[in-house]
C-alpha cells in the first residue's frame, strides 16, 4: 500500500502589524472548524507559526524557523515548491491542498485509487491573462495553465523538476521568452506547466482547442473536486466531488463552510 497524505502548508505571517488574523490565519481556522476535514500534515515556514499551529492541534513538520525563505514581494510562491517536495519525500502520493478548499462531505473509499485513472501529476485547468505560456505555439492555449490550489502528485522526482526550472529562471532560455523576470518567478503555476508541458508534449503541438481541452480533460483534470464553483453545495454537483477550491473572496468561503457545518457568524 502506497504511503500517502494530504498536506497543507504556510509561510510568511500570520497577524497582521495591528495583531488581527491574517486571511491564510482565517481560512485556517475554517479548515479546523470543517466536521468533514481530513487528515492532513501542514508543511511550516516560520518556528512561531510551528507553534500556533500546533496549539491549535495541527500536526505539522518544520521546513525552516524563519516565516520567508524567499522574497515576498517577487518570489512569493516558491515556498510551495518545498512544499511538494517535502510532501514527495515523505510520502509515495500526495494530494496539495490550499487552504480556502473547502471539503463538502467525507473523503470517498476510492478517492485515491481514482487518481490512478490519470497522470502522476493532476490538477484543475483555469485561464490567466493572455500569453501566460509564451513558449506554446498555439494561441488559445497560450493563457491556461494547471492551478496548483489542489495539486496531486505521485511522482517524486516532479518537484526537483519544478524547483530546477525555477533555478534556471535568470538563464537565456527563459529571459529570451518573456524578459521579466517577475513574469516567472511570482507563480508556482507557471513553472509546472513549463514543466508538464515539456514532459508530455504540449510544447509543439498545434492542434485546435478540442484536441487541448479533451487531453488536458482526459490525462490530468481532477475528478473528484471543483474549482472555483460556488455549485458546491447543491445536489447536482456529482457524488464523487469532495473537494471546492474556493478562492479570491474569504466572506464567501465562510459562508459556505458555515452552510457545511451548520454554525453560526462568530
Amino acid at each position: 500500500m502506497p504511503k500517502r497524505s494530504f498536506i497543507h502548508g504556510v509561510f510568511g505571517d500570520l497577524f497582521n502589524p495591528d495583531g488581527t488574523l491574517t486571511v491564510l490565519n482565517k481560512e485556517i481556522k475554517l479548515n479546523l472548524s470543517n466536521k468533514y476535514q481530513v487528515d492532513y500534515i501542514a508543511y511550516v515556514f516560520g518556528i512561531e507559526n510551528e507553534k500556533y499551529l500546533k496549539d491549535l492541534g495541527v500536526k505539522t513538520k518544520l521546513l525552516d524557523i524563519k516565516k520567508w525563505g524567499w522574497d515576498k514581494e517577487t518570489e512569493l510562491f516558491r515556498h510551495k515548491l518545498e512544499f511538494y517536495k517535502a510532501g514527495m519525500e515523505d510520502f509515495d502520493e500526495i494530494v496539495y491542498l490550499d487552504w480556502d478548499v473547502l471539503q463538502l462531505k467525507p473523503l470517498t473509499s476510492n478517492y485515491w485509487e481514482n487518481l490512478y485513472k490519470k497522470e502522476k501529476i493532476q490538477g484543475h485547468i483555469h485561464r490567466r491573462r493572455q500569453g501566460t505560456c509564451p513558449w506554446r505555439k498555439y494561441k488559445f492555449w497560450k493563457n491556461r495553465l494547471i492551478n496548483a490550489g489542489i495539486l496531486a502528485l505521485r511522482d517524486n522526482n516532479l518537484p526537483n523538476l519544478f524547483i530546477q526550472t525555477w533555478n534556471k529562471i535568470d538563464s537565456d532560455e527563459f529571459l529570451t521568452i518573456k524578459n521579466d523576470r517577475k513574469f516567472w518567478t511570482f507563480n508556482d503555476e507557471i513553472i509546472i506547466q513549463y514543466v508538464i508541458d515539456h514532459i508530455y508534449g504540449f510544447v509543439d503541438k498545434i492542434q485546435g482547442k478540442r484536441f487541448f481541452a479533451e487531453q488536458w480533460l482526459k490525462k490530468f483534470e481532477l475528478e473528484d473536486s471543483i474549482l472555483g464553483s460556488f455549485r458546491g453545495l447543491k445536489d447536482d454537483i456529482g457524488d464523487n466531488v469532495v473537494f471546492n477550491h474556493l478562492s479570491g473572496d474569504f466572506k464567501r468561503l465562510q459562508k459556505k463552510h458555515q452552510e457545511i457545518n451548520n454554525l453560526l457568524d462568530k
